[in-house]
């Protein structure tokens, strides 16, 4: 398959004068609509990948910071961290679920207790076990 110019793509319900504004501008520099929300979308999808990026790093220490709390104060219990700190504990994840929001990244795991054991089980989620 070779991927290459769409052909008649609409965006419903864009906001008129939003669009004569664009078009009116992409005019004066030379461009046409087409490149300028081409370059909007592309500008757009690095920010998120950057926040995707800057919210795993902030969660990443959230936990490393807290590790010795988390220990000491949830074993047995799921723990999910998102935008940098501990946002929920339950003892169900299903519980848990119900008190997420919606984030670009989170942590959830269980605190268990075996021999110092982190390990990697798939997306976001860190199964944390330790002695």
């Amino acid at each position: 398959m070779v991927l290459g110019r769409m052909r008649g793509v609409y965006v419903k319900n864009l906001d008129e004068k939003l669009y004569r504004e664009i078009k009116a501008e992409a005019a004066k520099r030379g461009l046409t609509v087409s490149e300028v929300v081409e370059s909007a979308l592309e500008e757009w999808l690095k920010k998120r990948k950057f926040d995707e990026d800057k919210d795993f790093l902030l969660n990443n220490f959230a936990f490393e910071r807290n590790e010795e709390e988390i220990f000491k104060d949830h074993m047995g219990e799921w723990i999910a961290i998102e935008k940098g700190r501990i946002v929920a504990a339950s003892k169900h994840i299903e519980e848990l679920r119900e008190k997420l929001g919606t984030v670009n990244h989170r942590i959830i795991f269980k605190v268990e207790r075996k021999a110092g054991e982190k390990r990697y089980i798939g997306g976001s989620s860190l199964c944390v076990k330790r002695s």
